[in-house]
């Protein structure tokens, strides 16, 4: 699949993919920063923002894409960097293409499955409330913005959420609401997105450095039950905590973050 992407800065690429509900636009801030130095390549993955829609929707269909678009670009020795949905999508490409790869950033999340013999972890359950709100929102009734973010602040209380789903929301040639997100194939492979990630016969990835960003907050990496199975995949890999940080550790604590990638890039 041809991906949308945006291009800033020159000198060594790194690619950045972002996380579930998420587009390009999320990393603009910390891109313009690391343009000063780098070759920055922010990716829309498929059903966001304005890459094209699939009803197909794994992790192995992202790296793909991530694969194309890198042999597109003629990309090699890139540092790949990703954020939750994004970052399950950059272990996947590193697990398959590790020839391509420079670094690895992988920001708050694990490569273990979210669900268990006793169903859904609470990070899961939240997305399958946040997808089930936005799929009940009545698109052909809106009369704006504000009226659809009203509606939805009953189902999802935090603000801070609701504005950032709501970046989604866009008109179409008749000027009605449409959403730019494939709900309908983000839902049916939320399952499969809340799982982990496929390593059978792999080999440890050991000639690249790897940096797991943690956000102190966040309950999707659990450094004590995590790190076996992250060393295990990447025994390199190094896992760092942002104090006063929850999933969107790139939007809260822009300068902390931006402090530890840069000094890890320059590895």
């Amino acid at each position: 699949m041809k991906l949308f992407y945006r291009e800033l800065g020159a000198g060594r690429p790194i690619v950045i993919a972002h996380g579930l509900y998420g587009s390009s636009d999320n990393w603009l801030s910390i891109a313009k920063l690391l343009a000063e130095k780098y070759k920055v390549i922010l990716v829309d993955l498929r059903n966001h923002g304005q890459s094209p829609h699939s009803p197909s929707h794994s992790y192995s269909d992202l790296a793909d894409d991530l694969f194309e678009l890198f042999n597109k670009l003629k990309l090699s020795n890139a540092s790949l960097m990703g954020h939750s949905m994004g970052g399950k999508a950059a272990m996947q490409f590193a697990i398959n293409h590790p020839d391509k790869l420079r670094s690895l950033v992988i920001v708050d999340i694990s490569p273990r499955s979210y669900t268990d013999a006793n169903g859904y972890a609470p990070q899961a359950k939240e997305h399958f409330s946040i997808l089930t709100a936005l799929r009940e929102l009545p698109l052909s009734e809106l009369r704006s913005r504000g009226e659809a973010e009203e509606i939805l602040s009953s189902k999802i209380p935090s603000l801070q959420i609701r504005q950032f789903l709501l970046k989604n929301l866009d008109r179409d040639e008749n000027n009605k609401f449409v959403w730019k997100l494939n709900l309908n194939a983000l839902w049916k492979k939320l399952p499969s997105l809340m799982g982990g990630i496929k390593t059978e016969d792999y080999i440890p990835a050991q000639n690249f450095p790897v940096l797991f960003i943690k956000g102190e907050q966040s309950p999707y990496i659990d450094v004590i039950e995590d790190k076996p199975i992250i060393k295990e995949l990447f025994p390199s890999a190094e896992i760092i905590s942002i104090p006063g940080a929850g999933h969107w550790v790139h939007a809260e604590q822009q300068k902390l973050f931006y402090e530890v990638i840069e000094k890890f890039l320059a590895i």
